[in-house]
């Protein structure tokens, strides 16, 4: 592979992962201050456009299944929690 492809690709992979991470921080915010539709709204950012490979999709799931529960929303809840066990 070409040196200038490897950066490419690399700085490419850290504004991906950098994206993530800032999506998550935000959904944790609003999960922490009990604004549960709005964390979920985050994280599904977080778990649809980042793909499952992100470090951050499982904490994701997790927390969202979390805030769906907060909301008596059992059915996505249980979505979640078992999508975390596939």
């Amino acid at each position: 592979m070409h040196p200038g492809l490897a950066n490419v690709l690399g700085s490419l992979t850290l504004a991906r992962l950098t994206a993530g991470a800032q999506l998550f921080s935000d959904g944790f915010v609003k999960y922490k201050d009990n604004t549960h539709e709005a964390a979920a709204g985050l994280f599904t950012q977080v778990i649809e456009k980042h793909g499952a490979e992100h470090p951050f999709v499982e904490p994701a799931l997790l927390l969202r299944a979390r805030g769906h529960a907060e909301l008596d929303d059992k059915a996505s809840a249980r979505e979640d929690l078992e999508r975390l066990l596939q």
